[in-house]
């Protein structure tokens, strides 16, 4: 029997996975090419195919963007016009260890202590950028490769899953507590982990159990935040979600041309 999904009960996300340099229409491409004039920088032009003008779901998070040279975007005034001018409703983000692709505000973790240390400026000046334009951040914490320095890997896992999970999810409610309970930023929306391994039914029992623990952290310390992953594309998953994962409250994909279309086939 096919199984039956409840879609009002969860939010689903399709983010268009765009790099940086991002424009919208051609009057928008001209007032960018201006200022990029007037700051002196080489001219250049990019055109995004979006009438940002026509949002489509109550929520606006249909339109929505992947950063993924966060250092530079909080201090780049033409990349800053430009995600203003295309409406961007949501901004996502990567948090750990990805180097140039994302933030990663913890140093170091000491696993005999359970506790990490920390640099929060670059995270801080990202956010404030981001909601100063009137978007919204997700922050999608983990992936593979991606722990912080000092967490280890399960050595068994080819995904890379944290050796202890309850580290894990300190590390998480770690962010959660100095974005919204520390800085008051309110952020709404979390992923936990970014595109796991969807075929490997080993792993996805795995982060079934990462998910539900760092899930349960992360509302202790803010009850008012949404948590999801951005696996609802691959049917395997979402099946094991209907059945096993706790305190899901949406469910992204993300648009890249081919993958995608492979994979909702599979639904």
């Amino acid at each position: 029997m096919p199984r039956r999904y409840k879609p009002a009960s969860l939010l689903i996300l399709a983010l268009a996975l765009l790099s940086s340099n991002i424009g919208n229409s051609s009057e928008n491409a001209r007032r960018v090419s201006l200022a990029i004039q007037s700051a002196g920088m080489i001219d250049y032009s990019v055109h995004v195919n979006i009438n940002y003008a026509n949002v489509i779901l109550w929520n606006r998070l249909a339109l929505a963007t992947q950063d993924t040279r966060p250092l530079y975007f909080p201090q780049n005034p033409v990349l800053l016009y430009s995600a203003k001018a295309c409406n961007f409703a949501l901004i996502r983000l990567f948090v750990g260890n990805w180097g140039m692709f994302g933030l990663n505000p913890c140093t170091m973790w000491d696993e005999a202590q359970h506790e990490g240390s920390y640099d929060w400026s670059s995270l801080d000046n990202w956010i404030e950028a981001v909601q100063g334009i009137g978007a919204e951040p997700l922050l999608c914490i983990g992936g593979k490769g991606r722990l912080p320095m000092g967490m280890s890997e399960n050595p068994s896992s080819e995904e890379g899953w944290p050796l202890f999970i309850d580290d894990f999810a300190k590390y998480c409610s770690d962010i959660v507590c100095h974005c919204n309970i520390e800085k008051h930023y309110a952020v709404r929306y979390w992923e936990i982990w970014n595109e796991a391994r969807w075929w490997d039914a080993d792993s996805i029992s795995e982060f079934t159990a990462i998910f539900n623990v760092a899930q349960a952290q992360m509302r202790a310390v803010d009850p008012s935040i949404l948590v999801g992953n951005d696996r609802c594309a691959s049917k395997a998953f979402a099946d094991h979600y209907v059945d096993h994962i706790k305190g899901l409250d949406f469910a992204s994909f993300h648009r890249t041309p081919r993958a995608i279309q492979l994979n909702l086939k599979m639904c």
